[in-house]
C-alpha cells in the first residue's frame, strides 16, 4: 500500500487496525525500513494488545520512492506529516514511536502536531543532529555510512544547511507530550548521554528515561523489556 506526496512520490506503508482507539505510528531509523526487526517485534506486541499499528518507509528507504542522496530533515518531516495525517485519520489517540533518526523525526513531528499526539516514545533517538551538523559534513556522514556503506558519498551541504532550521532548544523548551526515551549504554552510534541531557533539559513534557547498560544501538537484546515498557507507558 502507498501514500502519495504532493510531489507525486509514494511512501510504502503497512497498517493493522486496532480495537482501543489508539494508533501506534512507527518511524524507522536511517537505512532501516517499516519492516525492520524492531518494527516487526514491537508491532506484533502492540497489535496483540489491541493497538492499531502503522509503519511507513521514509523516502529513499524500503519500498518508497526517492533516494538516500537527497535526504534532509525537512524531507523526513514531510513524510511523517503525510503518514500522520492519512493513517491517523480514524483514531482518537496517536502515539509516535521513533527509532534513531526516526526518533528525531518523531520528536519534531510531535512538537508540530501538538495535542494530536497522545504519547511519544523514542528509541536511541538521534536528537542532537543540528549540533553535530559540521562534524557530519567533515566526516562525510561517517556515522551513518557505517549503517549503510556507500549510501552517502558526499558532504551533502544541503543536509547540513537544512539542519540549521532545527534547534534542539526549541524541542526542550516547547515539547509538551508525555515522552518515553529508551537508550542502550553500549550505543556507539548515538551516545546515550545525549538522551539523558535532553530529558533533563525538557521544560514542559514529562520525560521518562529507560537505560539498558548491556544494550547497543539496535536494542535488539532488550526488545521484550522495551515491549513491556511501551505497553505500560501507552496505557497511562
Amino acid at each position: 500500500m502507498f501514500l502519495t506526496l504532493p510531489s507525486g512520490e509514494r511512501l510504502a506503508y503497512d497498517h493493522r487496525p486496532g480495537l482501543n482507539g489508539t494508533l501506534a505510528l512507527w518511524l524507522h531509523g536511517f537505512s532501516s525500513s517499516r519492516r525492520g526487526g524492531k518494527a516487526v517485534t514491537l508491532g506484533a506486541r502492540l497489535s496483540a494488545a489491541g493497538y492499531g499499528w502503522a509503519a511507513f518507509d521514509f523516502r529513499g528507504h524500503g519500498g518508497s520512492d526517492g533516494s538516500l542522496h537527497t535526504l534532509t530533515g525537512t524531507r523526513h518531516l514531510e513524510d511523517a506529516h503525510l503518514a500522520l495525517t492519512e493513517l491517523g485519520r480514524d483514531y482518537d489517540r496517536i502515539a509516535l514511536i521513533g527509532s534513531s533518526l526516526g526518533g528525531w523525526a518523531a520528536a519534531w513531528t510531535a512538537l508540530r502536531a501538538g495535542s494530536r499526539i497522545h504519547r511519544l516514545a523514542l528509541l536511541a533517538p538521534a536528537l542532537h543532529l543540528r549540533g553535530q551538523r559540521h562534524a557530519l559534513a567533515a566526516a562525510q556522514l561517517a556515522g551513518w555510512t557505517q549503517l549503510a556503506p556507500g549510501a552517502v558519498r558526499s558532504k551533502r551541504p544541503d543536509l547540513v544547511a537544512d539542519l540549521e532550521r532545527y534547534d534542539e532548544a526549541e524541542l526542550t523548551r516547547s515539547l509538551a507530550v508525555p515522552t518515553l526515551i529508551v537508550h542502550g549504554m553500549r550505543d556507539t552510534v548515538v551516545p546515550w548521554r545525549g538522551s539523558v541531557a535532553f530529558a533533563e533539559a525538557c521544560k514542559q513534557s514529562r520525560v521518562e528515561l529507560l537505560l539498558f547498560n548491556d544494550a547497543d544501538h539496535s536494542l535488539q537484546s532488550r526488545l521484550p523489556a522495551i515491549g513491556d515498557a511501551l505497553l505500560g507507558f501507552l496505557a497511562r
